[in-house]
């Protein structure tokens, strides 16, 4: 176990939005357990009903295994002090992806489907044969909020299959960008992938596996995918980071694909061409998401933290006053 030393999101559930002399949470004061004030940046809640109208994010620092207590004061007698962000953030889309004035994307990151014929369980797959490949279309990316700790900027891509809407984060506690991919597909017998190609020549790729790492070859071939994969050049490397996604290939031009979705018929064992008359069901149709970082020059503390934010993250519960704090 280790030090956690970033941001934590947190959605207050209690009715702040009825108290009497506040009218927005952003007017609130965040205390630690010494009364110290703790800087925090008002974002949209997930939910959309009319209780969860905000979520907060704040930095924080916990040992292992520690637990800290924070107080929200909603009365708004006390002015709100302003307090220094760790670091200013800017909006970020998918067209490039620069960290201390270099740019580390050859071209925009783009989403394809493509047809599979192969089997449920990828028998005697080395690579996905190069089929024809529809590549989604992208709309303008729209900032969706901003502040001192988070940006976030909204766009979608569509597919005669479907669309992936997109939200991507630029935080300050991250050298590059955090997205939430929300797929919806509809075709069977395809597979749909999140392509990058690095500004720089590739070396070599660096992968996690259970208990360590491995190099693999930048041979287009698809391995599987446990959690992180590093693209290292001579001066500078991309990782990804994602408990979401199961495989992945790399080529020479430093191109990474990453498989989302296959939706084969289940289930067979070799390459299948369904009867007319079916009612065979269809793996991986329907509503998926992924949450994947994409970490510039990043070493294995980068990496390993960023596992354990997808992993594992900070739990927090919520009392009032009239509550024990001090029950598990």
């Amino acid at each position: 176990k280790e030090t956690f030393d970033s941001l934590i999101g947190f959605e207050p559930w209690i009715t702040w939005r009825y108290i009497a002399n506040l009218k927005d949470i952003a007017n609130g004061r965040l205390l630690d357990e010494d009364g110290n004030e703790v800087p925090f940046q008002k974002i949209q809640s997930e939910s959309a009903t009319i209780r969860g109208e905000a979520e907060i994010i704040f930095p924080a620092e916990l040992k292992a295994g520690e637990r800290k207590i924070f107080r929200l004061d909603l009365t708004g007698e006390t002015p709100k002090a302003e307090a220094a962000p760790i670091r200013n953030v800017e909006n970020q889309d998918l067209n490039s992806l620069i960290f201390q004035n270099t740019e580390y994307l050859a071209e925009p990151i783009k989403f394809i489907s493509a047809e599979d014929t192969t089997d449920t369980w990828s028998h005697k797959i080395k690579s996905f044969p190069e089929s024809a490949v529809n590549v989604f279309t992208a709309e303008t990316f729209r900032e969706h909020f901003s502040g001192p700790f988070v940006c976030e900027e909204l766009g979608s891509f569509h597919s005669n299959g479907g669309r992936i809407d997109v939200a991507v984060r630029k935080c300050a506690d991250c050298n590059g960008l955090r997205m939430r991919l929300r797929l919806l597909w509809n075709q069977p017998q395809t597979q749909v992938r999140m392509i990058l190609k690095t500004a720089f020549p590739i070396k070599k790729r660096i992968e996690e596996t259970p208990g360590g790492k491995i190099t693999r070859s930048l041979n287009g071939e698809e391995y599987p995918l446990f959690r992180a994969i590093k693209l290292q050049g001579e001066e500078h490397s991309l990782s990804v980071v994602t408990e979401d996604c199961f495989s992945t290939c790399v080529k020479e031009d430093g191109t990474l694909e990453l498989m989302l979705i296959r939706t084969p018929y289940f289930a067979h064992h070799e390459p299948y061409i369904p009867p007319e008359n079916h009612f065979y069901p269809v793996t991986d149709l329907g509503s998926h998401e992924f949450e994947i970082t994409i970490l510039c020059d990043a070493g294995d503390e980068d990496i390993r933290r960023e596992i354990y934010r997808q992993t594992d993250p900070v739990r927090i519960s919520e009392s009032t006053f009239g509550v024990n704090r001090e029950l598990q």
